[in-house]
């Protein structure tokens, strides 16, 4: 649960505050007559946030005929949209993943085919 407190104690005691969401983990919620109007959060959950975001962006880059092939090939889609947030270097070795899992699922698949009767 967030904590609320009012702008004018927000100015008042903001290094306590600060210290309470750095070191607490936990929100603070800022009023200004009564209305929520800002939140402090920890910087770990401000990335997370904004990885979220960049992930959700990517999502909506891949169209919908993108997504059912590669769920169809058998590629996690979340893997594969975390990729794209990645450095040159890190998107390699993803994609080396996405590679693998591929080619296992490909390999699996086979194999159903010519156990089929």
């Amino acid at each position: 649960m967030s904590r609320v407190v009012s702008a004018t104690k927000a100015k008042l005691k903001l290094g306590e505050i600060v210290g309470e969401v750095a070191f607490g983990k936990k929100d603070v919620v800022i009023e200004k007559h009564g209305k929520p109007v800002a939140v402090l959060i920890p910087f770990d959950h401000y990335e997370e946030f904004l990885h979220y975001l960049h992930l959700r962006e990517q999502e909506k880059k891949l169209s919908p005929e993108e997504l059912k092939k590669y769920e169809a090939e058998g590629v996690d889609i979340g893997l594969l949209l975390s990729s794209l947030s990645k450095s040159p270097t890190e998107r390699a070795e993803t994609n080396k993943e996405l590679l693998k899992f591929k080619e296992e699922a490909k390999k699996a698949r086979a194999k159903l085919i010519d156990a089929d009767p």
